[in-house]
């Protein structure tokens, strides 16, 4: 008899041990993908891979109209899941109005919330956020059940689109309209931007030169479309340059954050090194970014499967690549780093 117990015993501790592993496993999962330690295997991940390329011209005409967004959460959820981001994020982000993409044949976009984005696009497929600290990993779990359960349910409800028309037809992705802008300055050299610890999306990786979120008030602007308007703001903000010409390179959905980016792209008349001064006194230069890299062309497939960059800039940067010059070995990147030096000229970079 004490030889029958004992055994349910050990089965009933191998069982409660099992579920134990199991259960810290999911969570170890989910955790391991919302501090972005993926993004060291995605660097891997051949850069056409890591977006959905979207057939679209460069918008002349647009729309605007009520959002067909609709939200899977109440609010007293959508606050939890807020809650639990600010965590993670070491701040309560700003809930602004940003445009949503709701058809490109014509373009046609609508309002939504920065909030809607976070606990859609930015919750069912999340970037990198900011390293944790010991603090940050412990109220994660501890609150880790709370917001499990709303975190299923919203990827269940949005599931996996297969294409970047059927992302942007779900209409349970908020879809906000970002920029991905690719400067080239005189040497031909192409502009990289290593991201703060302190900005709300991609925290910690590298970027196109410029990035941003279009906005209501960029949809005024007239004649110039909104993709355009919002790349010169971001630039002047970010950056301290006034930009005339821009390219229009395409439009992707970045599978990282399921989100449509427009790529852009220009060419100043000035080195990287002329202009760094006036960049690092950009107003939002300090807060976003970290450092400038220049790029040379040949050393693009480098950079690229060794920095950590978005999917969306991946892709940017591999549609430059001179097939004739390109070289795939490991490089220091900090030799294409830029530091400031002292002030020489004007903002203006047309």
């Amino acid at each position: 008899m004490n030889a029958f117990w004992t055994a349910v015993l050990e089965d009933i501790l191998a069982n409660l041990i099992t579920t134990l592993l199991i259960a810290m496993g999911v969570v170890g999962f989910w955790l391991w993908r919302f501090t972005g330690r993926e993004q060291r295997v995605r660097q891997w991940i051949p850069p056409e891979r890591r977006v959905f390329r979207v057939s679209a011209t460069e918008p002349t005409n647009w729309l605007v109209h009520a959002t067909s967004f609709v939200s899977i959460l109440r609010p007293d959820e959508t606050l939890r899941l807020i809650d639990w981001h600010s965590q993670r994020l070491h701040r309560r982000p700003h809930n602004g109005h940003v445009v949503r993409v709701e058809g490109i044949d014509p373009w046609r976009f609508s309002t939504v919330n920065f909030y809607d984005f976070l606990t859609t696009n930015l919750t069912a497929f999340p970037a990198n956020w900011p390293r944790p600290t010991g603090r940050g990993w412990y109220s994660t779990w501890i609150h880790w059940r709370s917001v499990f359960p709303l975190i299923r349910r919203i990827r269940e409800v949005i599931g996996t689109p297969q294409s970047g028309e059927e992302a942007l037809m779900n209409s349970h992705l908020a879809n906000p309209l970002a920029i991905s802008f690719l400067i080239q300055d005189a040497t031909g050299r192409w502009g990289v931007v290593a991201r703060s610890q302190w900005v709300a999306v991609s925290a910690g990786q590298w970027g196109a030169t410029v990035a941003g979120t279009v906005t209501p008030e960029d949809l005024t602007q007239f004649p110039e479309h909104p993709i355009a308007v919002c790349a010169r703001r971001e630039a002047q903000e970010e950056l301290n340059l006034i930009i005339d010409t821009i390219a229009w390179d395409g439009l992707v959905i970045s599978r990282q954050k399921m989100q449509p980016v427009a790529l852009v792209s220009a060419r100043i008349a000035r080195r990287w090194e002329d202009v760094m001064p006036l960049i690092a006194q950009a107003r939002d230069w300090s807060f976003e970014n970290t450092a400038l890299y220049a790029i040379p062309p040949e050393s693009i497939a480098s950079v690229i499967r060794q920095a950590p960059l978005t999917d969306a800039a991946a892709y940017h940067l591999s549609l430059h690549i001179p097939s004739h010059r390109s070289i795939l070995r490991r490089i220091p990147l900090n030799r294409y780093r830029i530091s400031a030096g002292p002030i020489k000229n004007n903002p203006s970079d047309s």
